[in-house]
Protein backbone atom coordinates (compact mmCIF):
# COMPACT_ATOMS: atom_id res chain seq x y z
CA UNK A 1 0.00 0.00 0.00
CA UNK A 2 1.28 3.44 -0.95
CA UNK A 3 1.59 6.40 1.42
CA UNK A 4 2.78 10.00 1.04
CA UNK A 5 6.42 9.20 1.83
CA UNK A 6 6.73 5.54 0.92
CA UNK A 7 4.94 2.23 0.74
CA UNK A 8 4.43 -0.87 2.84
CA UNK A 9 5.00 -4.23 1.18
CA UNK A 10 3.89 -7.61 2.48
CA UNK A 11 4.43 -11.23 1.48
CA UNK A 12 3.78 -14.41 3.41
CA UNK A 13 7.51 -15.21 3.49
CA UNK A 14 8.84 -11.74 4.39
CA UNK A 15 6.15 -10.11 6.46
CA UNK A 16 5.23 -6.42 6.29
CA UNK A 17 7.91 -3.71 5.88
CA UNK A 18 7.97 -0.10 4.78
CA UNK A 19 10.26 1.13 1.99
CA UNK A 20 10.95 4.85 1.63
CA UNK A 21 13.24 7.48 0.15
CA UNK A 22 16.44 6.73 -1.73
CA UNK A 23 16.34 3.06 -0.78
CA UNK A 24 12.86 2.77 -2.30
CA UNK A 25 14.03 4.48 -5.50
CA UNK A 26 17.02 2.14 -5.86
CA UNK A 27 14.87 -0.90 -5.10
CA UNK A 28 12.33 0.28 -7.68
CA UNK A 29 15.08 0.71 -10.31
CA UNK A 30 16.18 -2.86 -9.56
CA UNK A 31 12.66 -4.16 -10.31
CA UNK A 32 11.12 -3.81 -6.81
CA UNK A 33 9.60 -7.06 -5.53
CA UNK A 34 9.69 -8.59 -9.04
CA UNK A 35 13.45 -7.98 -9.35
CA UNK A 36 16.35 -9.91 -7.93
CA UNK A 37 16.12 -8.24 -4.52
CA UNK A 38 12.58 -9.49 -3.89
CA UNK A 39 10.50 -8.26 -0.95
CA UNK A 40 11.92 -6.36 2.05
CA UNK A 41 12.66 -8.57 5.06
CA UNK A 42 13.54 -5.73 7.48
CA UNK A 43 12.58 -2.12 7.92
CA UNK A 44 15.13 0.56 7.06
CA UNK A 45 17.77 0.93 9.78
CA UNK A 46 19.61 4.23 10.12
CA UNK A 47 22.32 5.47 12.46
CA UNK A 48 24.99 3.27 10.90
CA UNK A 49 28.63 4.36 10.48
CA UNK A 50 29.01 7.82 8.91
CA UNK A 51 25.25 8.42 9.17
CA UNK A 52 24.28 5.60 6.81
CA UNK A 53 21.13 3.53 6.43
CA UNK A 54 20.40 0.01 5.22
CA UNK A 55 17.51 -2.26 4.39
CA UNK A 56 17.65 -5.99 3.76
CA UNK A 57 15.62 -7.80 1.11
CA UNK A 58 15.07 -11.45 0.22
CA UNK A 59 17.86 -11.34 -2.37
CA UNK A 60 20.30 -8.79 -0.96
CA UNK A 61 20.64 -5.43 0.74
CA UNK A 62 20.54 -1.75 -0.13
CA UNK A 63 22.88 0.65 1.67
CA UNK A 64 22.93 4.45 1.67
CA UNK A 65 25.40 6.95 3.06
CA UNK A 66 25.71 10.71 2.52
CA UNK A 67 29.12 10.21 0.88
CA UNK A 68 28.29 7.28 -1.43
CA UNK A 69 24.59 7.44 -2.23
CA UNK A 70 22.44 4.33 -2.51
CA UNK A 71 23.63 0.97 -3.88
CA UNK A 72 22.57 -2.66 -3.67
CA UNK A 73 24.82 -5.56 -2.66
CA UNK A 74 23.95 -9.19 -3.48
CA UNK A 75 25.26 -12.75 -3.65
CA UNK A 76 28.84 -13.78 -2.97
CA UNK A 77 30.07 -10.18 -2.94
CA UNK A 78 27.54 -9.35 -0.21
CA UNK A 79 28.62 -12.42 1.73
CA UNK A 80 32.32 -11.43 1.54
CA UNK A 81 31.47 -7.82 2.48
CA UNK A 82 29.56 -9.08 5.54
CA UNK A 83 32.58 -11.19 6.57
CA UNK A 84 34.71 -8.03 6.34
CA UNK A 85 32.44 -6.13 8.74
CA UNK A 86 29.89 -4.53 6.37
CA UNK A 87 30.27 -0.72 6.23
CA UNK A 88 32.67 -0.81 9.19
CA UNK A 89 35.17 -2.87 7.17
CA UNK A 90 35.87 -1.57 3.67
CA UNK A 91 33.16 1.07 3.82
CA UNK A 92 29.94 1.53 1.90
CA UNK A 93 29.43 0.43 -1.71
CA UNK A 94 30.23 3.22 -4.18
CA UNK A 95 28.43 1.54 -7.12
CA UNK A 96 26.21 -1.43 -7.83
CA UNK A 97 27.76 -4.78 -8.73
CA UNK A 98 29.04 -5.03 -12.32
CA UNK A 99 29.06 -8.45 -13.95
CA UNK A 100 30.13 -9.71 -17.35
CA UNK A 101 33.83 -9.18 -16.69
CA UNK A 102 36.57 -11.52 -17.93
CA UNK A 103 35.33 -15.13 -17.84
CA UNK A 104 31.95 -14.04 -16.43
CA UNK A 105 33.26 -12.45 -13.23
CA UNK A 106 31.76 -9.62 -11.18
CA UNK A 107 33.11 -6.59 -9.31
CA UNK A 108 31.80 -4.07 -6.79
CA UNK A 109 33.65 -1.02 -5.53
CA UNK A 110 33.58 0.06 -1.90
CA UNK A 111 35.04 3.13 -0.19
CA UNK A 112 38.25 1.34 0.81
CA UNK A 113 38.57 -1.51 -1.66
CA UNK A 114 37.00 -3.60 -4.34
CA UNK A 115 35.48 -7.07 -4.14
CA UNK A 116 36.00 -9.36 -7.14
CA UNK A 117 34.16 -12.61 -7.81
CA UNK A 118 34.67 -15.38 -10.33
CA UNK A 119 33.35 -18.91 -10.44
CA UNK A 120 36.91 -20.24 -10.09
CA UNK A 121 38.04 -18.06 -7.18
CA UNK A 122 34.92 -16.99 -5.23
CA UNK A 123 34.77 -13.42 -3.83
CA UNK A 124 37.86 -11.63 -2.46
CA UNK A 125 38.68 -8.04 -1.56
CA UNK A 126 41.67 -6.12 -2.90
CA UNK A 127 42.73 -2.98 -1.00
CA UNK A 128 45.51 -0.48 -0.49
CA UNK A 129 48.84 -0.66 -2.27
CA UNK A 130 48.14 -4.14 -3.63
CA UNK A 131 44.97 -2.77 -5.24
CA UNK A 132 47.00 -0.02 -6.93
CA UNK A 133 49.45 -2.62 -8.23
CA UNK A 134 46.54 -4.80 -9.40
CA UNK A 135 45.13 -1.83 -11.31
CA UNK A 136 48.48 -1.25 -12.99
CA UNK A 137 48.56 -4.90 -14.04
CA UNK A 138 45.14 -4.66 -15.74
CA UNK A 139 42.87 -5.92 -12.95
CA UNK A 140 41.18 -9.27 -13.67
CA UNK A 141 41.91 -8.93 -17.39
CA UNK A 142 45.66 -8.76 -16.83
CA UNK A 143 48.30 -11.35 -16.05
CA UNK A 144 47.22 -11.61 -12.39
CA UNK A 145 43.61 -12.61 -13.16
CA UNK A 146 41.20 -12.69 -10.22
CA UNK A 147 42.23 -12.56 -6.56
CA UNK A 148 42.33 -16.06 -5.07
CA UNK A 149 42.75 -15.12 -1.39
CA UNK A 150 42.49 -12.23 1.02
CA UNK A 151 45.59 -10.34 2.14
CA UNK A 152 47.54 -12.62 4.46
CA UNK A 153 49.96 -11.34 7.11
CA UNK A 154 53.59 -12.42 6.82
CA UNK A 155 56.79 -11.35 8.57
CA UNK A 156 57.18 -7.65 7.80
CA UNK A 157 54.13 -7.24 5.56
CA UNK A 158 51.33 -8.99 3.72
CA UNK A 159 50.79 -11.02 0.57
CA UNK A 160 47.78 -11.82 -1.59
CA UNK A 161 47.35 -14.69 -4.03
CA UNK A 162 45.92 -14.17 -7.50
CA UNK A 163 45.28 -16.69 -10.26
CA UNK A 164 48.50 -15.51 -11.92
CA UNK A 165 50.77 -15.42 -8.88
CA UNK A 166 51.43 -13.93 -5.47
CA UNK A 167 51.78 -10.20 -4.76
CA UNK A 168 53.71 -8.98 -1.71
CA UNK A 169 53.76 -5.71 0.21
CA UNK A 170 56.37 -4.68 2.77
CA UNK A 171 57.22 -1.18 4.02
CA UNK A 172 60.80 -1.63 2.81
CA UNK A 173 60.07 -2.82 -0.74
CA UNK A 174 56.51 -1.67 -1.34
CA UNK A 175 54.49 -3.88 -3.68
CA UNK A 176 56.23 -6.55 -5.73
CA UNK A 177 55.65 -9.97 -7.27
Amino acid sequence: QGFERGAVYWSSSSGSHGVTGAIRATWGNAGAEAGGLGYPVTDEVCGLASGGCAQHFQGGSIYWSPATGTHWVVGAIRQRWSMLGWENGIGYPVANEVCGLTRGGCYQGFERGGVYWSAGTDAHVVTGAIRGFYAGMGYEGGVLGYPASEETPMAGGVYQDFEGGRVFWTPERGVHR
